[in-house]
């Protein structure tokens, strides 16, 4: 593979949030069903006492219903009954981050703030957010056994999991990226002509080049979801109080949400895909050669660089992109009162059409929500639907920018913004190509609330009021089942991340340290010498020419003088 296109494709995944907290929240009440009754005010918000009496539960069923090999490797690592009332304990167990300053993984040690939302439906809803407001997959570092973060012998923080830095960077937003990306496919390859050709097939190791790219988005899908169900089993524990029922469903409904968090994630095609579009790269590298030649490669000016364009550029369109979709999501409301473009007025999403009419259409989603891992399956699914669509998504995007947001010099601004303020300003040309680009971004959407109700329904059915008879079979699962694939799931995970930071330990990447372009400074300064023999040597030129005819009129003055003088 070309050094310079590995050069670009060392960018942390721009955003890793794919849409903004208030979407998620959104997508999960266009998705709510309200035949189930999710409006009734029966749950409960848990506050810190509660999530410490829930904490020693699930410690305690964990215990009770695991043996044999799974006993003794869940016992390695948690030797002592009441390991899970330390916070940082269970969070590790999760894959959740272990920072101190960070504030938690809500619903497990950190309380959740509902307000007046402790219905199902606000639950739901609220929860759906929760995984970007508590940033409980960013930031994922290891720590020593007095607290400190571990560093290799570069003076970098050692992840957790070092794969992680495939997709992102070590803290900030772009850390959870590999929780929230699902990238469907088993085989990926680096070769550019696949970039060019199946952008969706595509993937480099940016972080770690010795190992593969890996995205967690469907297993921390399901094991929100085994959360939520097994949570509905407090409650069964404990008859003789009245206060757990309540809480009980409060934290099901609430880790439920947050398994739809990563499902509407996955239903985003760009999240589905690493880079998703060769245009990046050429455009960054094109801006990138003229900016070396102006700035003598950074000897004289300050430069942005190939990696800062190439991420800006990638960052910019990935936002855009959600920016537009959102204004499909909120058409018709307060946010969006008017057309978000001059003459693009997207049309709301329908609220009416029920999940079993749009199963029709996607019959593959309903599939996924039979198997026994509905959370996973529907992940996986949603993107391999979406992968292939991701590309056309960027292509039109990038059709719609100019200026800085185009060629990587500018950012999209971080405050809310307009998209009209931020797309070309040929508003007869724009307004036809976000007429093209509606129906891209409006089918996945579609498919994303599907998912969103068809797993609610099938929690609902399931853990909630489960049906006794009806004709569409499931696969419920009782305490024990829910506690063995869980632990199995995280126990296995913890064993990979180990095995991969041992590794990353004994052979951590070399830094990619950059500089000065002196190719570009003397290609600017033989440019300059160039440039200035030429004018010299046309200036130079240009007096002999003068001097010629100086000289010329000079000797014909001459001539006729003598002349005249020889006459008289």
């Amino acid at each position: 593979m070309p050094f310079i296109l590995f050069l670009f494709i060392l960018l942390p995944i721009p955003n890793a949030a794919s849409y903004s907290e208030p979407t998620h929240r959104r997508l999960t009440l266009l998705a709510m069903p309200h035949d189930l009754g999710l409006y009734n005010y029966d749950a409960t918000c848990p506050d810190d006492f509660d999530l410490s009496r829930y904490r020693s539960w699930l410690e305690k069923v964990i215990r009770q219903n695991i043996d044999g090999k799974l006993l003794v490797r869940f016992n390695a690592r948690y030797p002592k009954p009441g390991d899970f009332a330390k916070p940082m304990n269970i969070r590790r167990f999760l894959g959740h981050n272990t920072e101190p300053d960070l504030p938690g993984t809500s619903a497990i040690d950190k309380a959740v703030n509902c307000g007046k939302r402790s219905n199902p439906a606000g639950l739901l809803s609220h929860g759906s957010m929760l995984p970007d407001t508590d940033k409980r997959n960013q930031n994922r570092l290891w720590h020593k056994e007095d607290g400190t973060v571990e560093h290799d012998h570069y003076e970098r923080p050692i992840p957790i999991d070092p794969v992680t830095l495939n997709m992102g960077n070590r803290t900030g937003l772009s850390s959870q990226a590999h929780a929230h990306y699902h990238l469907p496919y088993s085989k990926y390859s680096d070769d550019p002509e696949v970039l060019k050709d199946q952008p969706e097939r595509f993937a480099v190791s940016m972080g770690w080049p010795s190992q593969g790219v890996q995205t967690f988005g469907d297993e921390q899908a399901q094991l929100h979801y085994d959360l939520a169900a097994l949570s509905t089993f407090w409650s069964k524990d404990n008859p003789g109080d009245a206060r757990i029922a309540p809480l009980a469903r409060g934290i099901a409904w609430l880790h439920l949400g947050a398994s739809l968090h990563y499902v509407q994630d996955a239903g985003n095609p760009i999240h589905t895909v690493q880079i998703g579009l060769y245009d990046f790269f050429k455009t960054a590298k094109v801006q990138s050669i003229i900016e070396n030649f102006l700035t003598a490669g950074g000897v004289f000016f300050d430069r942005l660089g190939f990696y800062q364009r190439g991420l800006n550029i990638l960052s910019n369109h990935h936002l855009v992109s959600e920016a537009i979709a959102e204004a499909i999501i909120f058409a018709n409301t307060e946010q969006f009162q008017n057309a978000p473009y001059p003459g693009y007025d997207p049309q709301p999403l329908t609220e009416e059409e029920d999940a079993w009419t749009m199963v029709a259409h996607h019959p593959s989603i309903f599939i996924a929500y039979m198997t026994q891992f509905p959370s996973r399956d529907l992940v996986r699914r949603l993107g391999k639907l979406g992968a292939p669509e991701a590309s056309k998504i960027y292509e039109l995007t990038f059709e719609l920018t100019t200026g800085g947001l185009h060629k990587g010099s500018g950012t999209f601004p971080d405050e809310p913004t307009r998209v009209a303020n931020l797309l070309t300003r040929n508003t007869s040309a724009g307004a036809e190509v976000l007429r093209i680009l509606d129906p891209h971004l409006r089918v996945p959407l579609v498919r994303t609330l599907l998912a969103t109700e068809l797993l609610i329904r099938r929690f609902h059915e399931d853990y909630i009021h489960p049906r006794e008879t009806g004709t569409t079979p499931h696969y419920s699962s009782g305490r024990t089942a829910i506690v063995r694939r869980l632990v199995a799931a995280r126990l296995s995970a913890l064993d990979a991340e180990d095995l991969r930071r041992s590794k990353f330990k004994k052979a951590p990447p070399e830094p990619s340290e950059g500089g000065i372009g002196w190719f570009y400074f003397f290609a600017d300064l033989a440019i300059i010498v160039l440039v200035a023999k030429l004018w010299i040597g046309r200036r130079a030129r240009r007096l002999q020419r003068k001097m010629d005819k100086y000289n010329h009129y000079t000797q014909t003055t001459r001539k006729r003088l003598g002349r005249r003088r020889s006459s008289r």
